[in-house]
């Protein structure tokens, strides 16, 4: 505004410049100071109102720039709570798979502590429940450490709740051997006698018949001792059994 009414000033300087004297004449000086004055006002207002334009411009600016900064205070503080939610859900998240890793793992150990599982008795491949292994172990590991009466009460258990296992015939005669290292010696006798009946064909039977020998000898049945002592030679002649069996019968009075 201001460079529209200054150019208009100088043509007006110019215009009385250029009169003659006689149309000079036709302005006086309260006119032309009127114009002046008038043209001053024009400025001052076109000033004035530039200015307070300016200051509103200034003003939204200022606004613009404060709304916009409590706007990304505002959107710093969201992001910022965002992300704790996604770090908190993340870790919730590690540890429901955790959980459910343990959780599938114990399930999976407990079926395979419940499945049978193939073992090899006496040269055969078997299907056993792992509680049965685990009863048979615990009694003949007792009986590998000689704590005789612990294996004998070990067998005992085992055979009274799996009478027809897998490991039945194992804990038979291992029973025998335990009774007879406790010197039960006539339980000895009776649980080797029990063990050749059911096992006949078991290359354990003259074992079980040596130790029923030995037994009858610590009771002092001698004479029965004796023919047991025979048998083994005659039946299983090429038996480590039978050679312990000669030997023996050349004490056995």
């Amino acid at each position: 505004m201001i460079r529209k009414v200054l150019p208009a000033v100088a043509m007006l300087s110019l215009s009385l410049a250029a009169l003659s004297p006689a149309r000079a004449g036709l302005f006086d000086d309260d006119e032309a100071r009127r114009a002046i004055l008038d043209l001053r006002n024009q400025i001052k207002s076109t000033q004035d109102t530039d200015r307070d334009r300016a200051d509103q411009l200034e003003k939204r600016l200022t606004k613009l720039q404060f709304d916009s900064a409590q706007q990304n205070d505002s959107l710093s503080q969201e992001i910022a709570r965002l992300r704790g939610v996604i770090e908190t859900l993340q870790r919730d998240l590690a540890d429901q798979q955790r959980k459910q890793r343990d959780y599938y793992a114990d399930i999976d150990s407990r079926l395979k502590r419940s499945e049978p599982q193939q073992v090899t008795i006496d040269g055969q491949q078997v299907a056993v429940e792992p509680e049965q292994i685990k009863a048979y172990n615990a009694a003949f590991e007792a009986f590998r450490q000689s704590q005789f009466q612990r294996a004998a009460d070990g067998f005992s258990q085992y055979l009274a709740r799996y009478p027809d296992g897998a490991y039945a015939g194992l804990a038979t005669f291992w029973l025998g051997n335990a009774q007879f290292a406790t010197r039960d010696f006539a339980k000895a006798i009776d649980t080797h006698r029990a063990y050749i009946k059911a096992w006949p064909d078991s290359a354990r039977v003259p074992d079980a018949l040596l130790n029923v020998g030995n037994s009858q000898v610590e009771l002092g049945d001698k004479k029965n001792a004796r023919t047991t002592f025979m048998a083994i030679t005659i039946k299983y002649p090429d038996s480590p059994a039978a050679a312990s069996a000669k030997d023996r019968l050349a004490t056995v009075k």
